[in-house]
């Protein structure tokens, strides 16, 4: 199961249900999680992309962790089956099957993959999510660790002066105008940027609407355990 195929199933549940995703998980999952102020990208078709583009808190992120990590159940109540927790976390495919041993020790990328999450080292699992979004779940340390954090890699985008190019490292797009914010996003680097209005401003970690254009980098953490 990849990114790309969950579209098609939030597509499916708002055919089947009438609601987005997000409106749909609100009773069953974010009011007993006590997640609030979640906001999720959609389609032009009405639906929420599904794969990416839901926005959290940091600490609500660790909530998620720390519901996968009691077995789906919160304060009590039994909010996921167990069984599909279990399901769910457990090796689907194995990245590299003839890395060496020594290889594989050494890495959290040679662990496997699940249902949208992947094992890593110390019988860990992880969500892992672009720009160097993570929820990493420690069954055996009873612990849950969320970052949130803006890294520089991927298609760079200028949104002030719509100029872009594919680079790993945080240096100025060939063309920008000063000293303004570069975006990543994974638009193909042959297609226009988007505008810059209020409505994709609020997806930056800044605000280049409020005043001045500046770079920024930012990182949060949140640690859960028992």
């Amino acid at each position: 199961m990849s990114s790309l195929s969950l579209p098609m199933a939030s597509a499916i549940v708002t055919k089947v249900t009438g609601q987005k995703v997000i409106d749909y998980l609100q009773p069953r999952l974010f009011e007993p999680l006590g997640i609030t102020g979640e906001d999720w990208e959609t389609s032009p078709q009405g639906a929420n992309t599904g794969g990416w583009g839901l926005r959290l808190k940091t600490e609500d992120m660790a909530k998620f962790g720390q519901l996968y990590l009691q077995g789906g159940k919160w304060n009590g109540k039994q909010i996921l089956p167990e069984a599909w927790v279990k399901e769910a976390t457990t090796m689907k495919i194995m990245q590299d099957p003839d890395a060496p041993q020594g290889k594989k020790d050494s890495s959290d990328w040679l662990q496997g993959y699940c249902y949208q999450m992947w094992r890593c080292r110390h019988n860990g699992v992880r969500a892992d999510g672009a720009f160097g979004q993570y929820i990493i779940m420690l069954p055996d340390e009873d612990a849950v660790i969320a970052i949130k954090r803006l890294t520089w890699f991927g298609n760079i985008y200028c949104l002030r002066c719509k100029t872009g190019r594919f680079n790993r490292t945080p240096t100025p797009t060939p063309g920008c105008k000063g000293n303004c914010p570069l975006w990543l996003c994974r638009l193909n680097h042959s297609r226009p940027a988007p505008p810059l209005t209020p409505s994709t401003a609020r997806l930056l970690p800044w605000n280049p609407m409020a005043g001045k254009c500046r770079p920024s980098l930012s990182t949060s953490l949140a640690i859960s355990a028992r």
